[in-house]
């Protein structure tokens, strides 16, 4: 009998020792899934916050470009004032017919986006689409930089109108060359609009 308690008290302690490894093993496994979720948590946290600051950056972007676009359109807006004004004054005075053609000429050729305007629209352009420009150098190298301004402005949705006074060209030269553009040969697909 004596024995047979003494087997009965060992399985018995042997059941309880691996009850407690059980409970031990099944809290191990909880405290580790609890510490998952936590990190996976504060995992989302911080890729929600990185894209919302990506946004915002993005957005302020978009509009500091939408302003210099806009600022721009005024600047030529004001230099066709001026031009009209122009020819108001030469045509009361007939007598300078030269120095008006002169002057006239030196309008029409002068730079309606200079060197420095162009350097800041492409920086902030980057900024908002970030690979566009050598997108397009690489789908046709053969562009030229008035090409590639007018993308630009066409990607911006910018009326004909608005493209002609801020490349200071004719609406139709800005037709004609939005044609040239459609008609690029079949590798060049990817610029048109």
């Amino acid at each position: 009998k004596e024995k047979d308690l003494q087997e009965t008290r060992e399985k018995n302690s042997l059941l309880k020792k691996d009850a407690l490894i059980q409970k031990l093993i099944i809290s191990i496994l909880i405290a580790f899934l609890l510490i998952l979720i936590l990190f996976l948590n504060r995992y989302r946290l911080t890729q929600r916050k990185k894209q919302q600051l990506f946004e915002q950056e993005l957005a302020s972007n978009k509009q500091k470009l939408e302003h210099f676009t806009q600022r721009i359109l005024e600047k030529n807006k004001l230099i066709q004032s001026f031009e009209t004004q122009f020819n108001e004054l030469t045509q009361l005075n007939e007598s300078q017919e030269t120095e008006r053609t002169e002057k006239l000429n030196q309008l029409y050729h002068q730079k309606i986006l200079t060197d420095e305007d162009w350097i800041n629209f492409q920086r902030l352009y980057r900024e908002v689409y970030p690979h566009f420009i050598d997108k397009l150098k690489n789908i046709d190298e053969n562009l030229s930089e008035g090409d590639i301004r007018h993308l630009l402005l066409l990607k911006l949705n910018m009326s004909t109108r608005e493209i002609s006074e801020v490349l200071g060209i004719s609406i139709n030269s800005v037709r004609v060359s939005r044609h040239r553009l459609r008609n690029l040969p079949r590798g060049s697909q990817g610029i048109r609009h």
